[in-house]
């Protein structure tokens, strides 16, 4: 993506490449042409009126491609694999997490939070207790501001700080080992 610099407002953005690989393979590559392929690992969340993929297809396709938005969200999307962008789109918005570490506190960015909402961290609370800390389970809930805080979960539906519950070992490895979170 050309994005200009930095705070540069009026820049006229746009996308060079984009490319889709899923398991090693190239779905799409659009830079200065456009490459599509159909393999079978998305085969059978491709649209179920392709057969396999025809020339006018793809010109067709190439002649929707606009610089400032996505192939994937745009032509891909209504021309090949309709369920396949809405699986991937809805994976990105619903589950893909940033993770971050400052001042010594372990936060998880989630693309699409629910407010007063409780995301366990099944990796984190696996780690802790593999190393034989007595934890109880742990996950993050979602403030009023959208941000996470991590917490002990107790029965499933309490939710106390973790900071505040748990013992300073556990704390320890969650701080020494953000990668788990």
């Amino acid at each position: 993506m050309d994005l200009g610099g930095f705070l540069e407002n009026d820049y006229p953005r746009k996308i060079i490449k984009e490319t889709l690989v899923v398991n090693h393979r190239q779905i799409f590559c659009c830079e200065d042409t456009l490459e599509v392929a159909l393999p079978s690992i998305i085969r059978p969340l491709s649209n179920k009126s392709i057969k396999r993929l025809s020339s006018n297809m793809k010109a067709i396709a190439s002649g929707s491609l606009v610089d400032t938005d996505f192939f994937l969200t745009n032509g891909f999307r209504t021309i090949f694999a309709t369920e396949f962008v809405d699986l991937l789109t809805s994976w990105f918005s619903d589950k893909f997490m940033v993770i971050y570490k400052d001042n010594l506190n372990v936060m998880k960015k989630f693309m699409s939070p629910k407010e007063n909402s409780i995301y366990m961290d099944h990796t984190l609370s696996k780690g802790v207790k593999e190393l034989g800390i007595t934890s109880n389970d742990l996950g993050y809930r979602i403030n009023s501001n959208g941000e996470s805080i991590l917490c002990s979960i107790l029965n499933r539906d309490i939710a106390l700080l973790a900071e505040v519950f748990e013992s300073s070992g556990t704390m320890k490895f969650i701080y020494e080992f953000p990668t788990c979170t």
